[in-house]
């Protein structure tokens, strides 16, 4: 039960997403219902490729069923678009330099990676970490940077609070599942993982839920 729910929310946050759309269209934020529909088909695909030889990306018998090559691309983009969302709401111009030269840091990691693990085969260690990372950074810096007005309708902040819990729950967990720690309960990790991805889908939601007023990026 608990293993469907993720695509549920998914659907639930990109119809909550389109419903709110007038709201923020003419911010930075107008991409986003476009990244929440490319997350729920990229779930729905990582299924059928798991479920169904029919939707197999691999030649190789060895590694059939592997839906990791589509999850290693997803997370470049994931990434790579909440960058740039931070960086055109950035309060000046030398934060906004700052994310611009990570994310360009950030590229070139995944770009070295490759070289490093198969990208068809295994999980882009390096990419998930440095980008995972990078987001919490980016996501609690805006967080303090609205800590003293921290408006109930800002669906940013709402996305960053939720972007938090996920990666800074997930991320030693990816680290965990890496390195295939024998005394780890991994359905207790499982689980975990599940739960993370709930609580940010959920903070999502209620961001759109409270959202009443378009907000607009930040003049540096």
């Amino acid at each position: 039960m608990l293993g469907n729910s993720f695509v549920v929310i998914y659907a639930i946050t990109l119809v909550l997403a389109l419903f709110r759309y007038k709201k923020y269209y003419e911010t930075p934020l107008q991409y986003l219902p476009i990244l929440l529909l490319y997350t729920l088909l990229n779930e729905i695909l990582g299924l059928l490729i798991v479920n169904y030889d029919y939707f197999d990306l691999s030649f190789e018998l060895t590694y059939r069923n592997f839906n990791v090559v589509i999850y290693s691309i997803y997370n470049v983009i994931f990434f790579l678009y909440f960058y740039y969302l931070y960086s055109n709401y950035a309060e000046n111009k030398n934060y906004k330099k700052q994310i611009l030269i990570a994310s360009a840091l950030f590229c070139i990691t995944a770009v070295v990676n490759v070289f490093l693990q198969d990208i068809t085969t295994e999980h882009q260690i390096l990419t998930y970490l440095f980008g995972g990372s990078l987001l919490v950074y980016f996501s609690v810096s805006y967080i303090f940077k609205k800590s003293i007005k921290t408006p109930e309708n800002d669906i940013l902040s709402w996305i960053s609070y939720g972007l938090i819990i996920f990666f800074t729950g997930y991320l030693p967990i990816k680290i965990i599942r890496h390195f295939k720690i024998e005394s780890i309960d991994y359905m207790l990790i499982w689980r975990t993982h599940m739960l993370l991805i709930l609580a940010m889908y959920s903070c999502f939601i209620i961001g759109f839920i409270r959202l009443r007023k378009k907000i607009k990026k930040t003049s540096p």
